[in-house]
């Protein structure tokens, strides 16, 4: 059995995810802050037949990613696919932003990102899996909305953090996904 791991898995594009996966098998792990919201996720799979487990994970902190890493590892072996796709949206100009909403966004819609990646590409690539690592991104990352500074440097970073991260290691599959 397959694992796949998904973040920002109690609610939106993530839950979604997660479904699609056990549909077809997968054992799904379901990473989410909201740890009450994926264990409804993952009741929902289980109930359809599926293999899900919930995860208490806050995408922005570097530790509870380590931890979250050798959890997995221990538990299961290294992973076959990473959908890092917890995020968030803060709206405001860039003047009326304070520095603390930058910071925010950036932890949880960048850095995240970076953090899941490093932790399970390294994982995927001592067990010699050739995985899969899937970030979610943005229209933004691309187009001008007023109001979306932030949201928008941030999708544009994981862009262009994927597309380096896919020619640094060519045994893994790294892509961006604009929903």
């Amino acid at each position: 059995m397959k694992t796949a791991i998904v973040t920002g898995a109690g609610s939106g594009i993530g839950r979604e995810t997660a479904r699609l996966f056990a549909s077809q098998g997968d054992r799904v792990i379901l990473a989410d802050i909201d740890i009450d919201a994926a264990e409804s996720a993952a009741g929902e799979i289980v109930t359809a037949g599926g293999t899900a487990i919930a995860y208490r994970l806050d995408v922005a902190d570097e530790e509870q990613w380590e931890t979250f890493g050798k959890w997995v590892d221990a538990e299961f072996g290294a992973p076959h696919l990473l959908v890092n796709n917890a995020g968030i949206m803060d709206w405001g100009g860039f003047v009326e932003m304070t520095a603390q909403e930058w910071q925010r966004t950036m932890d949880i819609d960048l850095m995240s990102v970076i953090y899941g990646s490093r932790v399970f590409a390294q994982q995927m690539i001592d067990a010699g899996v050739h995985g899969q690592i899937v970030n979610i991104s943005s229209g933004a990352s691309t187009s001008i909305y007023e109001g979306w500074s932030i949201y928008g440097a941030t999708k544009a970073a994981v862009d262009h953090f994927t597309e380096i991260v896919a020619v640094e290691e060519p045994n893994l599959l790294a892509r961006s996904v604009a929903p």
